[in-house]
């Protein structure tokens, strides 16, 4: 064997070499941002607990807002625990979210006893994008809904028994709740 023909089949193997890396990265780099489109432009369910003040009383509400960027059907939506509704019925108008649409940044919310909510909500939700070839989530967690509700917030306006001193107490929440 010649001195060039050993020369060349080295440059051969590299090149080899070369275009079986270059397919290789190529390949991950395209699973890569898959991912990170799919990540980007996926619904993010998320339930939490929101108290509302309004002449000397707070109400509990149980919220579930997409955060994500694309709409969520919801599949099936759980709380393991029973919950006790602001309103005299036997309905249990948590599980009318199953079947629901929540597009982005839209909320659904909840009243709920205050007194009555328990410690630790275990919830199992399941949804799935409109967008992303119907690209299925599984949710399952346990939260604490009144953790870090109660944190110290300025009042502006002190509330009192003048119908002005309500109405300005009551869009002062809205205005916390940035609706």
């Amino acid at each position: 064997m010649s001195y060039q023909t050993v020369i060349s089949l080295v440059f051969s193997g590299v090149t080899v070499f070369t275009a079986i890396c270059s397919v290789y990265i190529a390949i991950k780099t395209l699973k890569q941002n898959s991912k990170m489109l799919e990540n980007s432009t996926r619904p993010y369910i998320v339930v939490y607990g929101r108290n509302i003040r309004l002449d000397e009383t707070t109400y509990f509400y149980l919220v579930v807002k997409n955060f994500g960027a694309s709409a969520a059907f919801i599949d099936s939506f759980h709380i393991s625990e029973q919950l006790e509704y602001g309103v005299n019925s036997d309905e249990d108008f948590i599980h009318r979210l199953n079947g629901a649409v929540i597009v982005p940044n839209q909320s659904h919310s909840c009243y709920l006893i205050n007194d009555s909510v328990p410690k630790t909500l275990t919830i199992e939700l399941k949804y799935h994008s409109l967008s992303l070839e119907s690209k299925s989530y599984v949710e399952h967690f346990e939260l604490n809904p009144k953790a870090g509700i109660n944190m110290l917030q300025n009042n502006f306006i002190v509330p009192g028994k003048d119908p002005i001193d309500r109405i300005a107490t009551f869009m002062q929440e809205f205005w916390k709740m940035n609706l």
